[in-house]
């Protein structure tokens, strides 16, 4: 059952006479789908005014084996519906002294699930492919990211070749576009630079709100420098002036896949690549099908990822609405209620409009809280509702401009308004772990982990706070690392003088990074500082780059008169 209506469907078919009691239980889940699901038997008949034995009558007149399947069912639609935010603030509503009672009592459901699903085959095959491995590579987003650090800890006890993908690919691409500037450079030059120059280039990855979020678990990051490294790397190839090998062409088209499908907006990628390539080919450093094959197999690599995707995660119907919540309400908000009344009506299908106009000075998770819960609809009712967005927009394009204004402009001050969640509390809390483990394997974690026991203690939790909260002279300065529009002007700047010089190949690697910066503007569904790093690293990348390249000139051309 993904759908409300589908609730109230099946209650009509059930064919079955319900009582006065039954009839409450139908009417509150119907209404209250979202908050029932968190509920025990005990609980939702406490709020109809009925007994337990009769919410498990209920179920079972629906056509299930008891209370859990039901709960069960109406869980996988609300996974679907709402935010991680949204479910904890139900769980608030709740009895307090029931919540315990409610969360292991899911546990052991989720485990018995797990238990009857699992097949011994499939367990016997992920233990065999451990064991054949020549190297373990190990990796957690978000919440699994933790996960991931604990199997990490285990499996080093027992193998040699372990590795955790935190921030080692992270490192690796950074040495990489110090090692190729040198490179590159030392081709060119008879007289060795010093390797003090090189250190510009790393210069924009040692910024505080970079660092900040290269510990956050979230794709964005992971997708910032995916980005990075494939345009990076197109770059250097067209710098380096030789024919592409298969391998290369194999990493391009890895690369590609994950940089167009990792975000959304970053399907702009499957425009660029081919851009990039054809500049390849006319250089002859690849040929033409080389770049129809590239091309043709990122696009496959794509698709096969939305869908794998898709049937991962389903409709996603959650991150579409919360997408789209700021941009409605404020279109819903300044439209007419009678010239728009059709418009208005579609967009009700999806979002609470009389929540919207009710309650214009409300934002954040109160307003996408009110917007969305208990809404949903079919997938014909989110086509008409975004054709009613659309229209609106079109309509009313001063609206729009300026809630997308607001929103930018809360995104580049963030730091002294406090309203993003890039701050210290996720990104940094297992680094800042201070507690006196009390088993042995924690002990023996906690003593032999670089990463969480550094030499000076007081140094990371100083650095760390400092870079998220510190008001001082030192905090100031860190303010202004995290202010956006010099790099975006930079990298604009960039933009300009490559057009004026003729220098196609970086002008469009430059442009794929500019690019992002108007798209993340018009969709962006809150004020994240991350939707913008990638712009944000490589302005300042770019710029590093330029004096670099200004330093080497100057060399060579010294070169050449003392020669």
């Amino acid at each position: 059952m993904h759908d409300p209506q589908e609730w109230i469907t099946r209650l009509n078919m059930s064919g079955k006479p319900l009582s006065k009691g039954q009839k409450r239980i139908a009417e509150y889940i119907s209404c209250h789908y979202e908050k029932a699901v968190s509920m025990t038997a005990v609980m939702l008949g406490k709020q109809c005014g009925v007994s337990e034995s009769t919410v498990v009558r209920f179920a079972m007149a629906l056509g299930y084996e008891g209370y859990p399947e039901m709960q069960e069912k109406l869980r996988s639609m609300v996974r679907q519906r709402l935010t991680a935010e949204q479910r904890v603030g139900l769980m608030e509503e709740t009895d307090r002294r029931e919540v315990v009672s409610t969360v292991l009592k899911n546990d052991l459901q989720n485990l018995r699930k797990t238990m009857d699903e699992l097949r011994p085959q499939d367990f016997d095959m992920a233990v065999e492919c451990i064991l054949s491995a020549r190297r373990l590579y190990i990796m957690g987003l978000r919440s699994s990211a933790p996960l991931a650090m604990f199997l990490y800890h285990y499996l080093h006890q027992i193998f040699d070749e372990v590795v955790l993908v935190q921030n080692l690919l992270i490192s690796g691409i950074v040495g990489c576009f110090a090692a190729t500037a040198q490179d590159l450079a030392e081709k060119r030059l008879t007289r060795p630079v010093r390797p003090a120059w090189f250190a510009l280039v790393c210069l924009p990855f040692l910024l505080p709100p970079v660092l900040m979020h290269t510990q956050q678990p979230f794709r964005t990051t992971w997708s910032t420098w995916t980005e990075l490294f494939l345009v990076f790397m197109l770059v250097a190839m067209y710098l380096r002036g030789t024919k592409l090998n298969k391998k290369e062409l194999a990493a391009i088209v890895i690369l590609g896949t994950l940089a167009a499908s990792w975000r959304s907006e970053c399907v702009y990628y499957l425009a660029a690549i081919p851009v990039l390539l054809a500049l390849l080919c006319a250089r002859r450093l690849l040929r033409p099908l080389a770049v129809g094959a590239v091309t043709a197999l990122v696009l496959v690599g794509y698709f096969a990822c939305s869908r794998y995707s898709s049937a991962l995660m389903g409709e996603a119907w959650q991150y579409k609405m919360i997408a789209l919540c700021y941009q409605t309400a404020a279109l819903v908000q300044d439209a007419d209620p009678v010239e728009d009344a059709e418009a208005l009506a579609d967009i009700d299908r999806v979002f609470d409009v009389e929540f919207c106009r009710a309650n214009p000075e409300t934002h954040g998770n109160e307003l996408r809280g009110g917007m969305i819960a208990g809404r949903g609809g079919s997938a014909e009712d989110w086509s008409a509702c975004q054709k009613a967005i659309i229209k609106l927009a079109l309509k009313y394009p001063k609206s729009m401009l300026r809630e997308r204004a607001g929103v930018f402009y809360n995104t580049l001050r963030q730091r002294q308004n406090g309203q993003s969640n890039q701050k210290i509390a996720f990104a940094s809390a297992f680094l800042l772990y201070e507690g006196k483990p009390t088993q042995d394997d924690q002990k023996s974690f906690l003593q032999d982990s670089a990463a969480v026991q550094p030499l000076n203690k007081e140094l990371r939790r100083t650095f760390i706070v400092d870079m998220a909260s510190s008001t001082d002279f030192a905090g100031g300065l860190i303010d202004l690392t995290w202010w956006m529009l010099p790099p975006f002007v930079l990298l604009g700047l960039a933009l300009a003088v490559l057009l004026v010089q003729r220098r196609w190949m970086l002008f469009f690697a430059a442009g794929t990074f500019f690019a992002r910066i108007p798209l993340v503007f018009l969709t962006a569904p809150d004020t994240y500082f991350m939707y913008y790093l990638t712009p944000f690293i490589a302005g300042y990348a770019v710029a590093a780059a330029a004096v670099l390249c200004a330093v080497l000139k100057r060399k060579l051309k010294s070169e050449r008169i003392t020669g």
